[in-house]
């Protein structure tokens, strides 16, 4: 519809909305004008069917009104939601410039690319799931599937022979809503797939190495740091951030776990339960007691991935064996883990730039019990499964800086102010000052 649209024809401001349109074909345009988003044309029309809102028209330079909607910038989250619930890639396009400053049209551009693997802010995230976006490509003799929780920064990756009922079963286990692939890719492969659950296909043709990034990949072959390349490119493409977050990536081998088909996760009611397909009364919603949502996002996949390794089995039962014969320090231990709060989140939403005080807050009483735990885990006698040394100064300091730095009573909004503490930083404290007298002195 777009390539076909004489652009000279409408006004300076649809004329800027078709341009960035043409570099976003597969993606609704959410367009800021003022204090709404705007859709026209044919994504007015999606929109205002998928989210149920009026359907108006704008005059733009032509004889006929186009087609418009739009929705209120403080309530965005909730429609990004609904859109990516539904499978749609959403562009949002910001105002780069202050429009009191703007000589002519605002200048805009897109921000960031909102997609179903991709969100990391609204309802539809569960604290207690991981939202994993996949990267696949086939070699040879095997497909190679990568996956990483944008949010937490956890990276994956597994190889396995070119079989499609392994192919599916891996993908459903993971929950995933996206899947980038490159276009040479057999793509109808994915058909049976996406009758099955509704999955989001993306494009990719970007695989070289990101060189702040190489450490992440640096104990994969060559065909696999080019699929797990592939998959950062997109991030860093629809994104447009720094990933300082992202953790080494974790391989995953399909044999080292009991393999558990669709049909029998369905009938074992792991998840939720066969007739009602309700997460309540599944056996994860049973043994779940899990104090912290990390714990439980970890109980999940070891749920889903049951160990066949003799060696780590017994681990797991020594940890658990200690535990119970240490039941007074492990109460100690449930009473400091309720102040955990979700560290890998919050320290998602640090790379991205969201982080509030709130959550800063968060992070200060999380740090502040990691002694108090080391302690529970060192009277258990358990602490050699578990590092607590490696970076436990850093844990430290970093509680003190923020101890320092963040008023208890900071607001869930940087803007509403009052977030540093009076006598951190004296020029800060001057310019309040200044601010808070200009009345008497002007006076």
């Amino acid at each position: 519809m777009y390539e076909n649209i004489d652009k000279n024809l409408y006004s300076p401001m649809i004329r800027q909305y078709l341009e960035i349109k043409d570099n976003y074909p597969d993606t609704l345009l959410f367009y800021r004008v003022g204090d709404f988003y705007e859709m026209f044309f044919n994504d007015a029309l999606v929109a205002s069917k998928e989210l149920e809102i009026v359907l108006t028209g704008k005059d733009a330079g032509v004889k006929e009104r186009i087609p418009m909607c739009g929705v209120p910038h403080h309530a965005v989250n909730a429609y990004l939601d609904a859109l990516s619930e539904k499978g749609y890639k959403v562009a949002i396009v910001e105002q780069t410039e202050d429009p009191k400053l703007a000589k002519g049209l605002v200048t805009r551009d897109v921000i960031k690319i909102v997609t179903p693997g991709t969100i990391t802010d609204g309802d539809n995230l569960n604290s207690k799931e991981n939202n994993y976006l996949c990267s696949l490509s086939m070699d040879k003799d095997r497909y190679i599937l990568s996956y990483c929780d944008l949010l937490t920064g956890e990276n994956y990756i597994s190889d396995f022979p070119l079989n499609d009922d392994i192919l599916f079963n891996e993908i459903l286990k993971l929950r995933t809503k996206e899947i980038v692939i490159e276009k040479n890719f057999p793509s109808e492969i994915l058909k049976p797939l996406e009758d099955v659950t509704p999955i989001t296909i993306s494009y990719e043709e970007n695989s070289n190495p990101i060189n702040y990034l190489s450490y992440l990949s640096k104990d994969l072959d060559k065909v696999e740091i080019k699929n797990f390349s592939r998959l950062l490119n997109y991030i860093i493409r629809t994104q447009k951030k720094t990933l300082v977050h992202m953790q080494k990536v974790e391989r995953i081998d399909i044999d080292g776990y009991l393999r558990i088909d669709l049909s029998s996760r369905k009938n074992l009611e792991l998840l939720e339960t066969l007739r009602f397909q309700n997460k309540k009364n599944s056996l994860l919603s049973i043994i779940d007691k899990c104090e912290t949502a990390m714990g439980s996002r970890y109980l999940r996949k070891s749920l889903m991935n049951p160990l066949i390794n003799k060696e780590k089995i017994e681990n797991r039962y020594d940890i658990i064996d200690a535990m119970r014969k240490n039941f007074l320090e492990l109460e100690d231990l449930r009473k400091n883990l309720e102040s955990v709060y979700d560290l890998e989140r919050i320290v998602g939403k640090v790379a991205y730039e969201s982080v509030n005080p709130k959550d800063l807050l968060q992070l200060k009483k999380s740090l502040s019990v990691i002694p108090k735990i080391k302690k529970n885990v060192i009277k258990m006698k358990i602490d050699s499964y578990f590092d607590f040394d490696s970076n436990f100064d850093k844990y430290q300091a970093l509680y003190e800086l923020l101890n320092k730095s963040i008023s208890e009573d900071a607001p869930f909004s940087a803007k509403d102010g009052g977030v540093i503490k009076e006598g951190f930083n004296s020029n800060l404290d001057e310019l309040k000052k200044i601010n808070g007298d200009s009345k008497d002195y002007l006076v």
